[in-house]
């Protein structure tokens, strides 16, 4: 049996993917500046987190906002720096040729590295209600605003097959729960003032997970065992929180603009 082996740029390519993950992290307070100034202004926001949730003054949002880029970017750091000491082992992944198994026994892990807790994700930042608009040219009306979001894992790599999914299961802190999703919807009463627009932003806050996939898959024929895959790989998991009341957790921000928003 001929094995093929395929050399992958990976640690070039991976890293320029992190740098430009760097940027964005790094610009996503501007980002966020700049969604405020086009399309309208935080008015009141709501920091859920291990699912209790309080409003939290606009000050305090700012605070969290410059806390969570230098996080971002310690963070990418340690990536980095594992990465690099990762490099041989990940540019040296090798796949059999063709054949037909009659059975298949995989040996997969996931050997994670880090795990941080309450990663703010402002490049997921979206709007999650409809519109509310007071028509009125002269009164503040009182409206209920209602919303609903849903939340998921994301991932630099594609789970195709179980073995991957079962090791990083297996491997993973928080176990079996990286892949759920969370969803809620509740409403809240806002002062809407005339020829204004109100609605809720969301902002996930997740743990992430980073470190190998080694996946190894053998095929298990009478008298014989041929390896069919052998291949590491990075894995970069953020994983929505697990709440008591199905609300994920995250920033809550009810913005406000003279304009329909066009997100």
């Amino acid at each position: 049996m001929t094995i093929k082996k395929i050399r992958l740029p990976f640690l070039v390519s991976l890293l320029l993917t992190l740098s430009l993950a760097l940027t964005s992290v790094a610009g996503a307070e501007s980002s966020v500046v700049n969604n405020v100034q086009d399309e309208g202004q935080v008015v009141r926001a709501f920091l859920v987190s291990d699912g209790v949730q309080k409003e939290i003054t606009l000050e305090e949002l700012e605070a969290i906002k410059t806390e969570s880029i230098q996080q971002q970017a310690n963070i990418f750091k340690q990536k980095e720096t594992y990465v690099k000491q990762n490099a041989e082992l990940l540019n040296n992944n090798s796949l059999a040729g063709d054949i037909s198994p009659m059975a298949l026994l995989d040996l997969s892990y996931y050997n994670e590295s880090g795990f941080i807790s309450n990663v703010y994700r402002w490049n997921l930042n979206r709007r999650i209600s409809a519109p509310l608009y007071n028509d009125s040219s002269t009164q503040t009306n009182s409206q209920t605003l209602t919303y609903s979001t849903s939340q998921s894992y994301t991932s630099n790599f594609s789970f195709s097959t179980s073995g991957q999914k079962n090791a990083i299961t297996a491997g993973v802190t928080v176990g079996a729960s990286w892949s759920e999703n969370f969803s809620f919807s509740q409403s809240v009463t806002q002062n809407v003032p005339p020829k204004k627009y109100v609605w809720m932003d969301y902002t996930p806050i997740m743990d992430n997970s980073y470190g190998i996939l080694h996946e190894e898959v053998w095929s298990v024929v009478p008298g014989s065992s041929v390896k069919l895959v052998d291949e590491d790989h990075f894995i970069d998991l953020y994983i929505a929180k697990e709440t008591s009341n199905g609300l994920p957790d995250g920033l809550y921000t009810l913005v406000e603009s003279s304009s329909k928003p066009t997100y």
